[in-house]
């Protein structure tokens, strides 16, 4: 299995803030590539969002994504679960966004399942996979 580092988008772009200060390292020239453009545009689409289990109960709300910095591709959704104070990273292909863009179905998982996932830290971020 290829180990790589999941990192919140706001950290990755802060990252390519930093960078060498070449036009690749800045968040302009990330956003030039397809699928960094494709992945900012559906990262602010999918923040606030409210996340609903397969039964259709509120679990909670999207308040970041992972993104995998080697590939560009948004690999999680970091949730913060309604009424505990902690958060956790859903695997996206458990999201399903439902039309109307506001809410977000988990395709099987119920709201049990996911508040059993591990709380999300930056220093468990890389061993997290897109199957939790």
């Amino acid at each position: 299995m290829r180990a790589s580092l999941f990192l919140p988008c706001t950290i990755l772009l802060a990252a390519l803030t930093l960078g060498s200060g070449s036009s690749a390292a800045s968040p302009d020239a990330a956003r030039s590539t397809p699928s960094a453009g494709h992945a900012d545009g559906l990262i602010d689409t999918l923040r606030g969002q409210t996340v609903v289990d397969v039964g259709g109960l509120d679990a909670g709300l999207v308040t970041d994504v992972l993104v995998d910095p080697e590939t560009a591709e948004i690999t999680h959704l970091i949730v913060g679960l309604n009424g505990l104070d902690r958060i956790v990273a859903l695997p996206l292909d458990e999201a399903q966004i439902l039309p109307g863009g506001t809410q977000i179905r988990m395709r099987s998982w119920s709201r049990a399942r996911l508040e059993a996932l591990e709380p999300y830290t930056v220093a468990n971020a890389s061993g997290l996979s897109s199957r939790t």
